[in-house]
């Protein structure tokens, strides 16, 4: 999670096939890595997930003092059967307003700081997606290695931007590559405050359906804290709820 990184804080996900579970294998696996997180890092907190429909990663983890801190709705939408017809008119909204929504793309061939840009943007919306921590800035070359080659999700013509009449960049709607091919994910989606209820965020996500629709991806998946306004948006939009998925942390004495 590059936005809420400390030295001491560590994520560990892992699991044991049904038919091996109950002989302590995940109690081995947790034992080493609780070791080498205490003896070699000095860590002092470890976050997780699990599902709500996973009891039996539940009970462990509480078993082992992890204790529940949030929940995320994992939405899916079909696009094969989504009605653009409702949204007729939507982005001539948010144009009304002088905003413009260009993708990255074509952002990268015609302003040279564009990344800068989108950087910065991104730092001030992650302040208000829901947390347990307080978000931490990570370097500008270490983020933009997530926009590129390396990146195998990156995909700049999914990633949508609002810029507003005087160039400045105020919201974004980002599709990223699953490793399936009929499924993309979303991402960060969000609007600078003193540019919401314009239907911006609304006019990207369109946007971002029909790229989606129109390459014969099926799905699209994205995740939202609980309490998050951009949950109910995309319940509007037709997004279907998936078993929550819960993050636990243990903070080590």
């Amino acid at each position: 999670m590059p936005w809420l990184y400390a030295p001491q804080r560590f994520f560990i996900n892992g699991g044991v096939l049904e038919q091996h579970r109950g002989r302590g294998i995940g109690q081995t696996l947790y034992d080493h890595l609780l070791r080498c997180i205490r003896e070699e890092y000095d860590g002092n907190e470890i976050h997780t997930w699990t599902t709500e429909n996973r009891p039996f990663s539940i009970r462990f983890l509480e078993k082992r003092g992890f204790v529940e801190k949030m929940r995320n709705w994992e939405s899916r939408l079909d696009t094969t059967n989504f009605d653009f017809s409702r949204y007729e008119g939507i982005e001539d909204k948010a144009a009304a307003s002088g905003v413009q929504i260009k993708s990255l793309a074509e952002l990268l061939e015609e302003d040279p700081d564009a990344l800068r840009k989108l950087y910065d943007l991104e730092w001030v919306l992650v302040q208000d997606v829901p947390t347990t921590r307080e978000s931490t800035k990570v370097p500008f070359e270490e983020w933009v290695e997530r926009y590129g080659e390396k990146n195998k999700g990156y995909m700049p013509e999914g990633n949508f931007i609002a810029i507003a009449p005087d160039g400045e960049y105020i919201g974004i709607s980002a599709l990223w590559r699953s490793q399936s091919n009929d499924m993309l994910y979303t991402g960060l989606t969000g609007v600078k405050r003193e540019w919401r209820r314009k239907s911006i965020a609304r006019a990207m996500k369109i946007r971002a359906i029909r790229l989606a629709k129109d390459m014969g991806n099926r799905t699209i998946c994205t995740w939202n804290e609980q309490n998050n306004p951009m949950y109910l948006l995309n319940v509007e939009l037709g997004f279907i709820a998936q078993p929550a998925e819960i993050l636990y942390i243990n903070e080590l004495e």
